[in-house]
């Protein structure tokens, strides 16, 4: 027999027990279900494997984690209880770690995708409706936006933290699920998850801090408890400035870095999203600009 055709054979058989090793007697996961444990409640979800080092590092949605004294995560017959590294509630995403396991590696990534691509989670198909759907969620301190991508296929409360796939490659991690629409998901886009999950290794994120209370404008109890005008402006209004140097009571942001404000919701939005901020102020009949560059 010609020593190529032997040669030929052989890397074949490799490759056979290479792909029989990995797919029926090793097989290797990427994507972990997450059980969230405390006194009082049990949550679970998933969590996408996207690091090895020293650890394996994986992240998920922190709703999922949120309050809980115990994390554990499957995968194949195995559990493991996860470290939580650090989370964010304003972009709902945690890190966990756990000591490596060779099963576990890290998923295939995409930054770059259109509208009316077809995606899947799991095996529910469908397809991007909207990128940058900014979605109202109730956190621990009020509502809040969260930036998101809309898809349309079968989704359900259960499937927080799963990936969303474009072909083999993860695009973004599922989130929400909408009450109004039916099979209407949102996704945080794979981008803002890596940057997050990569900054929250090593800190948490620290957000600006005006040093006081506001109200929206368009709040009229709010004006009458303060004794407070909005002077017909749309935006927020200082209803006590406790010690800022910046802002009195009585003052009404109306834009920050240019963008005007429509309400409290917004203007946490655009403030929590930048780390150098300057506000369009209305106070005593005249517009002043506040920086904090």
């Amino acid at each position: 027999m010609n020593y190529k055709i032997k040669i030929t054979i052989c890397l074949v058989l490799i490759l056979i027990i290479v792909i029989i090793n990995r797919v029926y007697i090793y097989p290797h996961y990427n994507v972990v279900k997450i059980i969230s444990d405390n006194e009082l409640s049990t949550k679970t979800g998933y969590g996408i494997v996207y690091k090895k080092d020293k650890k394996t590092y994986i992240v998920t949605n922190y709703h999922i984690i949120n309050n809980s004294d115990k994390i554990i995560i499957q995968y194949g017959f195995k559990d493991k209880i996860a470290k939580l590294v650090n989370g964010d509630e304003y972009e709902d995403i945690a890190v966990l770690s756990v000591n490596n396991d060779k099963r576990l590696l890290p998923a295939q990534f995409q930054v770059m995708y259109h509208i009316n691509d077809r995606v899947r989670i799991t095996h529910n198909k469908g397809y991007i409706r909207t990128k940058n759907k900014k979605v109202l969620v109730k956190l621990s301190n009020g509502n809040y936006l969260i930036n998101t991508l809309k898809v349309n296929l079968p989704v359900s409360l259960g499937d927080s933290g799963k990936p969303l796939y474009h072909g083999n490659n993860v695009i973004g991690m599922m989130s929400m699920v909408d009450d109004k629409e039916k099979n209407i998901g949102y996704a945080i886009d794979i981008n803002k998850v890596l940057k997050v999950a990569h900054q929250l290794e090593t800190k948490s994120i620290k957000r600006p801090d005006l040093n006081v209370q506001l109200a929206s404008t368009t709040n009229k109890k709010i004006l009458k408890k303060y004794k407070l005008s909005n002077h017909g402006l749309r935006g927020v209004i200082v209803t006590d400035n406790y010690n800022s140097k910046l802002l009195k009571k009585g003052d009404i942001i109306v834009s920050i870095n240019n963008k005007k404000i429509e309400d409290i919701v917004h203007f946490k939005y655009y403030l929590y999203n930048t780390q150098k901020y300057t506000l369009l102020v209305y106070r005593n009949s005249t517009y002043i600009t506040i920086k904090n560059r």
